[in-house]
């Protein structure tokens, strides 16, 4: 499923290790796909090995079997381990068995910094010894740096007397946590050695709760189908490109982007979508959909381009940022409280923008519903409706707005009509106007001017056949 070069880092404890096919001198695992792989149909865990071979996690045999009840080794489980943590710092290896020859002497040597794997008395480690669930019980809880005292929760076994003093309060850890669990007949088989499936699933239990860290740049996700991910993401670097995701969690573009750049093509959100990090290039998204994206980058602007057919909730610009939208994109809510530059592509749409700082909204895309709370607002096509605070100037299609129209269409005196629904309506110029306000409406009654006291402009008004049309001709309002 990955491309060349990639890396995936998993926080904590996530599986990627293709069991048994990533040691050199050890591999068999050949197949790539779960539909070319027969004995695991009937498994009680095919759900989950059929979604870890799709994934590229794990692979089967080149027989065309998986063989689920098959145990691994010692050492095949710390590379598992190593692999799920991104463990790449060394410590000296003193145990009498490994040797700088065997394939598994950098993964000991690694399990060793991390912690989690512990020699025998004799001074031997037994790498090839195949690891029970009590070992695999013990690696997990160590790795995962579990805490917890109470080990009643054994009681529950039939054969907990069974269990050896030195595990139970790994296995009590693990089972705390819904990381492993006994067997229909009620025992726990502590000493019985762990299978593949029985890896699998617990590692995908703990999978399922862990952010992923892309750390190093490249290209993540399969070239066909959807990858899910349940949990958080993280982009932790300049020049990653995810796609084909769905992230069933939070994305995070983290400040160790700089002022690089980010490319999401084809990746769903349903939780926020955090950018921290980016420059003026920056963060690119195409066929995106999601809940919330929201730009809290710390230093310096970023610019975040939204590319064909994308689809956002809501848009929330907390720090300086540049948004350019396409045609045919869709955002539901964009709020600025921080200066901000917005490009509206035609045929792009905005149904509510609240402007809470100075910001220049360009372009031609369409605008429902403008909210206007600060001086320094410029907004090049007129929103449908305006909410404009008291006492501010808002530059509106190049005419200056003060005291908009609350709940109802900007104001234009161009020369063509403006149709406006029968409220009272409210605007100020500057110098000589002819306005021409036209009312869907079959009758119209009182219709006055004033000025901002409140005083009677005269003369004002004009009636013509037809829709009733109000004429106000050279009229100054509201100057001082």
């Amino acid at each position: 499923m990955r491309r060349q070069g990639q890396i995936l880092r998993i926080t904590v404890l996530t599986l990627i290790l293709i069991l048994g096919l990533t040691i050199p001198s050890h591999a068999q695992e050949i197949i790539t796909t779960s539909k070319s792989i027969s004995d695991f149909e009937e498994h009680w865990a095919s759900e989950q090995i059929t979604e870890w071979i799709d994934l590229g996690f794990i692979e089967g045999y080149e027989d065309g079997t998986f063989k689920p009840d098959n145990s691994i080794t010692r050492a095949e489980f710390a590379t598992l381990t190593n692999k799920a943590l991104n463990v790449t710092e060394t410590a000296p290896v003193d145990f009498t068995d490994v040797t700088e020859s065997d394939w598994y002497y950098d993964e000991i040597a690694k399990a060793v910094a991390q912690g989690y794997l512990s020699g025998y008395e004799d001074g031997t480690v037994r790498p090839n010894d195949q690891i029970t669930r009590a070992e695999a019980a013990a690696v997990i809880a160590k790795a995962l740096d579990l805490s917890g005292e109470d080990i009643t929760n054994l009681d529950e076994f039939t054969d907990a007397n069974a269990i050896a003093d030195w595990a139970k309060p790994y296995i009590s850890l693990v089972l705390n946590n819904d990381l492993m669990s006994g067997y229909p007949d009620g025992s726990f088989k502590a000493t019985n050695n762990i299978t593949r499936a029985e890896s699998v699933t617990l590692l995908d239990r703990v999978y399922q709760e862990q952010d992923i860290n892309y750390d190093e740049a490249g290209t993540y996700g399969p070239l066909t189908g959807i990858e899910t991910f349940k949990k958080d993401v993280n982009i932790n670097v300049d020049g990653v490109t995810l796609e084909n995701m769905l992230i069933e969690g939070n994305l995070y573009l983290r400040p160790g982007i700089g002022e690089g750049d980010a490319y999401l093509n084809n990746v769903t959100v349903t939780g926020q979508t955090i950018v921290e990090g980016g420059g003026n290039a920056s963060i690119y998204l195409t066929n995106f959909n999601g809940e919330d994206l929201i730009v809290k980058k710390i230093e310096g602007p970023v610019r975040i381009v939204i590319l064909e057919s994308s689809v956002i909730e809501n848009i929330s610009l907390e720090t300086d940022s540049r948004i350019e939208i396409p045609e045919k994109a869709v955002i539901n809510t964009i709020k600025a409280t921080s200066k901000a530059e917005i490009d509206l592509e035609s045929g792009s749409k905005v149904t509510v923008l609240i402007l809470d700082a100075e910001t220049v909204v360009t372009g031609e895309g369409q605008i429902e519903n403008a909210e206007i709370n600060v001086e320094g607002v410029t907004l090049e096509t007129p929103p449908e409706n305006l909410k404009q605070a008291e006492g501010i100037t808002t530059e509106i299609a190049g005419k200056k707005v003060t005291d908009g129209i609350e709940e109802e269409p900007v104001i234009d005196d161009s020369e063509d009509d403006e149709w406006y629904p029968p409220a009272p309506i409210n605007f100020t110029y500057d110098g000589d106007r002819e306005i021409w306000v036209i009312f869907e409406a079959e009758h119209f009654e009182n219709p006055k001017v004033t000025d901002a006291n409140g005083n009677a402009v005269e003369p004002f008004i004009t009636y013509k056949d037809g829709d009733q049309v109000i004429e106000v001709d050279e009229v100054l309002i509201n100057e001082e």
